[in-house]
């Protein structure tokens, strides 16, 4: 349902899946682009954000139905860059995503005592905790390292 321009869906539209997902906002040239809302019926999980070249690209939000939550950047459909992760218990994650993982420096919060530490993690891994001098005088992890 939407707008069309020379057989393509070309501006605001709907595109509904037989599963009941559903993208819903900007068409270009037939392709998710610019702002949308898509929901993930299979795993019941909806985004609302941007959008490039039919992925989740730029920043966004998802959210799940138990509770969790990320707000942050997107590249190519998978968290990338900063963001904040939320577990339904309130702990929270504050930092660096590379490819969908947790990756770099960050600050995990504990949502029954609100204590917050500092922390690296390693594709999607906690490596170690650090206290605030050392996260001063530690560069930043090499985003090169992917893998």
């Amino acid at each position: 349902m939407g707008q069309f321009w020379k057989g393509k869906k070309n501006g605001k539209g709907r595109f509904e899946w037989e599963d009941g997902s559903y993208y819903e906002g900007d068409f270009v040239d037939g392709m998710f682009q610019g702002y949308g809302e898509y929901y993930f019926a299979d795993v019941k999980k909806f985004y609302r954000g941007e959008f490039r070249l039919n992925n989740m690209e730029g920043h966004g939000e998802e959210a799940w139905e138990d509770g969790k939550r990320y707000e942050g950047h997107f590249k190519n459909g998978k968290k990338d860059g900063e963001g904040t992760f939320e577990w339904p218990n309130r702990n929270k994650y504050i930092g660096s995503w590379i490819n969908g993982k947790m990756h770099g420096y960050a600050t995990f919060i504990n949502g029954e005592t609100d204590e917050k530490k500092q922390g690296e993690w390693i594709h999607g891994k906690r490596a170690r905790w650090i206290s605030g001098v050392q996260m001063l005088r530690t560069p930043s992890p090499n985003r090169s390292s992917r893998k």
